[in-house]
């Protein structure tokens, strides 16, 4: 489904973009709906996970920290928790990057997951380094608990324009 209001043109090159820039970070996930839905979804799916745990979410809103993590960020789409600690490697993060573009529209969006550390060979974001293994089993536990979240609800209604 395409989106309205942007030339065909310019959407394919703001994908393209996209998947250069991202393209070895992490693993996808698909959800269909509005921006709010899809970060809905995805905020249900890692407090299922146990990845935003009551605690995480407090520090995440306290405004009177000093660290850089946990950070929550509707607007951006974004949410970075610490994961756990490596002798060799620091403090592993979980970064979740949800498609909150053109908010109120409804289209396949793109949740992105990856887990990193502050050294390694395979830098993604702020010196930061992924792990694939680790982001490979984050991805796999995300997409599990994202489909209880999904089984858990009714089927949607069908579309107006698909009842006439």
């Amino acid at each position: 489904m395409s989106r309205p209001g942007r030339p065909p043109l310019l959407r394919a090159l703001a994908t393209v973009a996209t998947s250069l820039a991202l393209g070895a970070c992490g693993s996808t996930v698909s959800i269909h709906g509005t921006a709010d839905e899809a970060w809905s979804d995805t905020v249900v799916a890692l407090r299922a996970q146990g990845v935003l745990t009551a605690e995480v979410e407090r520090l995440a809103a306290d405004p009177t920290r000093s660290a850089d993590r946990p950070r929550i960020d509707r607007e951006a789409g974004e949410i970075d928790v610490p994961m756990a600690r490596s002798v060799y490697y620091g403090d592993a993060a979980a970064f979740v990057q949800v498609d909150v573009d053109d908010p109120a529209e409804r289209f396949e969006r793109t949740v992105r997951v990856w887990i990193d550390y502050p050294t390694g060979l395979q830098v993604v974001r702020y010196g930061r380094a992924l792990d694939p293994d680790e982001t490979a089993e984050f991805h796999r536990a995300f997409e599990a608990a994202l489909a209880k979240v999904r089984a858990g609800r009714p089927a949607p209604a069908p579309a107006e324009s698909e009842t006439k």
